[in-house]
């Protein structure tokens, strides 16, 4: 799953949600996002919920804001992988 934050939201409360369901059907996940810095004005659920995600084994990477660097990281880990399936969110004004 990529995703664009994980800001606390309702999209990304859903994301979250389908990661846990993946991890409970003994699916691995992994998901990428672009990196922010979290404040108290600006939370998000990797805080949050850091236990659950830790105890689901759901592996969560962030990725810089350069869309060149996110194609540096995203690239070679679709090769190097045996990916069945993709789950895409883009999220935010168009």
């Amino acid at each position: 799953m990529v995703l664009d934050n994980f800001r606390v939201g309702g999209i990304e409360r859903l994301a979250l949600d389908q990661l846990f369901a993946l991890s409970d059907m003994g699916i691995s996940s992994v998901a990428y996002y672009r990196q922010e810095k979290v404040t108290r004005e600006n939370p998000n659920f990797l805080e949050l919920e850091a236990e659950r995600i830790a105890q689901k084994g759901i592996q969560i990477n962030a990725m810089p804001e350069s869309d060149l660097a996110q194609l540096r990281i995203l690239v070679p880990f679709f090769r190097n992988n045996n990916v069945s399936s993709l789950l895409i969110t883009v999220l935010g004004p168009a």
